[in-house]
Parts: structure tokens; C-alpha cells; sequence
């Protein structure tokens, strides 16, 4: 079981389906089963097992980085017709497995949360997260060591009494305008956005989002210089680092994309960002494009080691043959030809397995 409380889940499947996740499904058993006529006041069985059996694939929670629990969320509306969102049915008890939203920074819960309130140790193992509501926290000395716990690690604790600033406000609304602009792909729109957003305040979301959006819309060169600023700005932060690295590395500048690649994964501790192909292509730059071949061994062989161990662990033989495929190009790189056509033999069998099935 991936949460512990159903009612949990179903505020992690609104955020989910506010990204176009499960809607369909969820509107269409609701419409499949009377729900637009029901008057009874309760939940739509088909709906609440549909959300109930439903396996979460870790993928897409990764992609949630807000969790605004609400009465108003669209899973809640296909649960019960016309619910107005005043009695505790969906009220959550436990957030246990809110871990698994790994790229979680917010977690700003609007209501959905009962009088008792939530214990709040289980935000202690969202490593990403940035700022938290206390409005619904269980009151107690133990609550209270959470909250200083995650002070320590830099996160907003909003307390109930706080008041955010209207451009605290304003900034925070254009943010999530843009974000939402540029998931629907309207990249000219999201960078006019997230302008306005930069001339309240310059953080790494805002500056990370611009990134994306002129990396979408392939403006190289202002990538480039934007970045390469950002990069300085937030020396720390590695994604600004492995972003300077890919636009320096499509404008062909070696040296600066070699440098960039190299503080991406220096600061990249936990390999968020950086995945073995960072290591293959710094490998590359040093080796191909600047004659350095011993600078060059260690992401290479780093890069082998990540290629076969995901090799290994592969789910699929689609995937497993991926990853050995790229795993014999590291070894021709490394220039072990002999092993590097061993590996290339057991991609390319799997390939034709594939085929056959």
C-alpha cells in the first residue's frame, strides 16, 4: 500500500489529475454510474474503488511539487455530486508516504484535515521540501521539535497566525501561473510570466523555471549567457549547472560545457540531476573534444558502472537492452573493443527476443 489513508491518496490524485492524470478515468466511471444525477450524498463506488485500487506509478509522483489539499479538488467532484466540501468524509488523518512525492516542496494544505490535526514527521523524510503550513499541526512538544527540525533545513514554516505579503502573494500566484503555461507547452507565455515573477524576487524557482522555458523555445545563446549567470548565482544548485553544461555543450563550447558538467556533478551529491549520461558526455568533451584521455577514464568508468548496474536491475528487456547498449559504447570509448562487442552481442539478442514476442 503506497498511503496509509485513503483520503490521503485521493488528495495526492488531485494533484495528479490537475496535471491530466486519472481524470478521464475517475469523470468517465463517474458519468458510467448515474453520478451527475446521484442525490443520495454519498460516494460513488465505482469512483472511490477506482481510487482505491489505484497503483500510483512512482514516475508521476515525481512530478508533484505542490500538495494544496482542498475541498474544491476535481477528485473529490467526481466522487460525490455536488459535494460542498463541509463535512469531514474526506478529511485526512495521515500523510504517511508522502515521501514518496520526491520532488515535493510545498506541502500547503487549504483544509480536507480534521479538528485533531496531523502529525507531521513524516514531512522529516521530504528531502526537496521548501515550505510548509503548520495551520493543521497536532499541538505538542514532540510537533513542535518537527517544526525545528525542518526550520533547521531552510524550509518556511507558515505558521497560522503569519500573514504572507502581498507580493509574497502576488509572486507565489504569478510562479504557478507560469508553471501551469508551460506544462501546457505555451513556453513564450510561461517566460512572459515568470519574468514579472523574477522582478519580485529572484529565488532558484523562478530562475529555474525561465531556464526550462528558454531551453524549450531552443534560445541558445541567451540560454547560455541566463545560465551560466544562474549557475553563479546558485553555485550549489546543480540542475542550473547541468543546464549551462547542455546549452554550452549544443553551442559547441567545450570548455566552459566540460567545466559546467563537472560542477553539476560535484554538487549533484545525491545523483538527482545527473544520471550517467552526464558522466558519458563529460567523458566524451574531455577525451574527443579537448585530448584530455586520462582526465577522461573516471566518468567514463562511472558511467559504465551506472549503465550496468541499471542493466541489471532492468524491469524489461526493452530496458535492459538500452542500457547495455549504451554501456558497450562506454566500453569502446574506454577502448575494451573485445568486452564492448560482448555487451553489444546481449543488446542486440534481446532486441531480436523483442521482435519475436
Amino acid at each position: 500500500m503506497q498511503f496509509n489513508d485513503i483520503n490521503f491518496k485521493i488528495s495526492v490524485i488531485a494533484a495528479l489529475q490537475e496535471m491530466g492524470y486519472y481524470k478521464k478515468e475517475a469523470e468517465a466511471l463517474f458519468k458510467d454510474n448515474n453520478g451527475p444525477h446521484d442525490s443520495s450524498g454519498k460516494p460513488i463506488n465505482e469512483v472511490f474503488d477506482y481510487y482505491k485500487n489505484l497503483v500510483i506509478e512512482q514516475k508521476l509522483l515525481n512530478k508533484i511539487e505542490s500538495l494544496k489539499p482542498d475541498g474544491g479538488d476535481s477528485s473529490y467532484l467526481f466522487l460525490i455530486n455536488d459535494w460542498d466540501g463541509e463535512d469531514d468524509l474526506f478529511n485526512i488523518k495521515s500523510i504517511e508516504g508522502i515521501e514518496l512525492l520526491k520532488n515535493l516542496k510545498s506541502f500547503l494544505p487549504l483544509s480536507m484535515i480534521g479538528e485533531n490535526g496531523l502529525d507531521f514527521s513524516p514531512l522529516l523524510k521530504c528531502e526537496k521540501l521548501k515550505e510548509v503550513s503548520a495551520k493543521f499541526i497536532i499541538e505538542g512538544k514532540e510537533q513542535d521539535e518537527i517544526i525545528k527540525q525542518l526550520e533547521a533545513r531552510g524550509v518556511i514554516i507558515i505558521m497560522p497566525e503569519m500573514k504572507a505579503t502581498p507580493d509574497d502573494i502576488y509572486n507565489t500566484e504569478i510562479y504557478y501561473q507560469a508553471l501551469e503555461l508551460y506544462e501546457d507547452d505555451r513556453f513564450d507565455e510561461a517566460l512572459d510570466s515568470i519574468e514579472k515573477a523574477l522582478k519580485i524576487e529572484e529565488n532558484e524557482d523562478n530562475v529555474g523555471l525561465k531556464i526550462n522555458c528558454l531551453y524549450a523555445l531552443g534560445n541558445l545563446q541567451e540560454l547560455v549567457e541566463y545560465t551560466g549567470e544562474a549557475a553563479l548565482q546558485f553555485p550549489g544548485n546543480s540542475a542550473m549547472w547541468l543546464s549551462y553544461a547542455r546549452g554550452c555543450r549544443d553551442l559547441e563550447l567545450w570548455e566552459k560545457a566540460a567545466n559546467a558538467y563537472a560542477n553539476s556533478i560535484k554538487n549533484d551529491t545525491r545523483h538527482e540531476h545527473n544520471d550517467e549520461s552526464s558522466y558519458q558526455w563529460l567523458g566524451y568533451i574531455l577525451q574527443t573534444k579537448l585530448n584530455k584521455k586520462k582526465e577522461a577514464q573516471p566518468y567514463f568508468e562511472k558511467a559504465l558502472e551506472m549503465f550496468n548496474q541499471k542493466a541489471s536491475e532492468a524491469g524489461t528487456k526493452k530496458d535492459k537492452s538500452f542500457n547495455l547498449f549504451w554501456a558497450a559504447a562506454v566500453l569502446c570509448s574506454l577502448n575494451r573493443v573485445p568486452e564492448s562487442l560482448q555487451t553489444l552481442a546481449q543488446a542486440i539478442t534481446l532486441d531480436k527476443q523483442l521482435k519475436n514476442e
